[in-house]
């Protein structure tokens, strides 16, 4: 599909900065509440998924999948799904394997190509046989997720799945990895490290032992855990694979990519321009400024613009009016 050119979004004057841009929704972005409920699945290797699960009778759902370290309550997560609820969808917030307040019960985790997780998650929405039409929205590493999804299942994907939005996807690991900044590496490995430390004392016989080296990097991180643990062979293996980049070109579902050039967290290889030339089906919209899942927009009802573009999208593609 063509490139969507000269998109009419720029951040407020005082958020021209990417890193403030990108932290603002994060510390002052206030919502209100949104009632859910939790359900827990049981997935095949005998672990388990809690999905936080907002409904009012709705024949349409939107299934959001977080990012990197985030789970249902991440202020982007809670802002699309009220964006969504407030246009008759019912919403079901994904939380990755251990990201719900409670531990796995498995050694191993979470990862940016987990797409099996993924794909039982979808079924369990679909053979609830409540809805009509799903679409699929990710966030980040969460983004990558689906994108590397839908390729795989290209012209095989459920007839339910209408429509899908990434929002900031690393699509290479690797060069996102690279250009990632170490205040935000060492950001997610406060949270990363004990998760680890805390699963040796619980699976003493596990892979790597008992001792954690010196981790200063994600890169280091996914060499050590990510990458042997979820059966690669070393973290660029892991990184090679899992880049959704290598997939784009397979999938056969209307999908939207919302990324900005001065996305803090990747490089500019991650945006693939040539993928969305070449697709028939993927749209690309790459402003200029926008943060990392970030996107601040004043008034507007509260929305910021992704929200926005990505209702629109969904709504376009299932049929629906646009509403505005």
């Amino acid at each position: 599909m063509p490139i969507f050119e000269d998109i009419p979004y720029q951040p407020p004057l005082l958020l021209n900065n990417r890193h403030l841009h990108s932290a603002f929704p994060v510390f002052f972005r206030q919502l209100p509440p949104l009632a859910y409920n939790r359900e827990k699945i049981i997935l095949r290797d005998g672990d388990f998924i809690d999905l936080d699960v907002t409904s009012a009778g709705n024949e349409k759902v939107v299934l959001l999948i977080h990012g990197f370290e985030g789970n249902s309550q991440s202020v982007y997560m809670r802002a699309m799904a009220q964006v969504f609820f407030k246009r008759r969808w019912d919403v079901v917030s994904m939380n990755l394997r251990g990201c719900s307040g409670e531990a796995n019960h498995l050694f191993r985790s979470y990862h940016s190509g987990e797409t099996g997780d993924l794909h039982e998650v979808i079924e369990y929405v679909i053979n609830k046989k409540k809805y009509t039409q799903v679409t699929l929205v990710g966030f980040s590493l969460g983004a990558n997720i689906l994108l590397k999804y839908l390729g795989e299942q290209g012209v095989g994907i459920n007839d339910y799945v209408k429509a899908s939005i990434a929002v900031s996807a690393p699509c290479d690991l690797d060069k996102a990895e690279q250009g990632l900044h170490s205040v935000y590496a060492h950001w997610f490995l406060k949270s990363l490290i004990p998760k680890i430390k805390e699963k040796m004392k619980v699976h003493p016989n596990n892979i790597l032992g008992s001792y954690i080296p010196k981790i200063k990097s994600i890169r280091e991180f996914d060499d050590f855990y990510t990458a042997p643990v979820h059966g690669y062979n070393g973290v660029d293996d892991y990184y090679a694979q899992c880049s959704s980049i290598h997939f784009i070109s397979k999938i056969k579902i209307p999908t939207l990519l919302l990324s900005a050039e001065d996305d803090p967290f990747l490089a500019p290889e991650c945006i693939p321009y040539n993928a969305a030339e070449r697709s028939e089906y993927f749209f690309l919209m790459s402003p200029k400024k926008g943060g990392h899942v970030a996107f601040v927009q004043f008034g507007q009802q509260g929305e910021y613009w992704a929200e926005k573009e990505a209702i629109k999208f969904a709504e376009k593609y299932t049929g629906a009016t646009i509403y505005h």
